[in-house]
């Protein structure tokens, strides 16, 4: 049975710094608690207004559960600093979970590509959303290619790794 996160786990969660940007939850977290452990901390930085910059929950075996729960803090993130990398490959996603996700990235209109501020000026980068190593069908790759103006299919022949589906926002 899945466990939720109990009050120490919840304790190690409290961030040291008052605005974490980078959350990268531990394989056995996850796997012994599913889906509500990444829900439990989304909610938290959410009702705690702190800023998520990248997200990892790679081969964790989180399901569309858990994707329906990153759409939701994706529409409703700060847009003065949006997430700009989410890793959620190497778990058990279907065209449910990347439908919801890349749709809360549509919605949130001029957020994306991001301009961030370097040394000597604006960059535009894109969001990367990688999703490799799931359960997401040709057809749902396929059509996010050709119905989003701003999502682009990373190319496997320029990764390392075989086997890539990769999303650049």
């Amino acid at each position: 049975s899945k466990q939720t996160i109990n009050h120490k786990t919840h304790q190690q969660l409290q961030p040291i710094h008052p605005t974490p940007t980078q959350i990268f939850i531990a394989r056995q977290l996850l796997i012994q608690a599913g889906d509500n452990a990444l829900i439990q901390v989304l909610d938290y930085l959410h009702r705690h207004k702190h800023t998520l910059r990248i997200l990892k929950a790679y081969n964790c075996e989180l399901t569309n559960k858990s994707c329906l729960k990153v759409a939701y803090f994706i529409r409703n993130q700060n847009a003065r600093n949006p997430i700009k990398e989410i890793h959620l490959s190497h778990n058990k996603i279907t065209d449910e979970g990347v439908k919801a996700i890349m749709d809360a990235v549509e919605a949130c209109g001029k957020l994306y590509p991001l301009e961030m501020g370097r040394a000597g000026g604006w960059q535009v980068v894109p969001m990367w959303v990688r999703l490799d190593n799931n359960f997401i069908s040709p057809e749902m790759v396929r059509k996010l290619a050709k119905d989003r103006d701003n999502a682009r299919i990373m190319d496997p022949n320029r990764c390392k790794r075989q086997n890539v589906v990769g999303v650049k926002v």
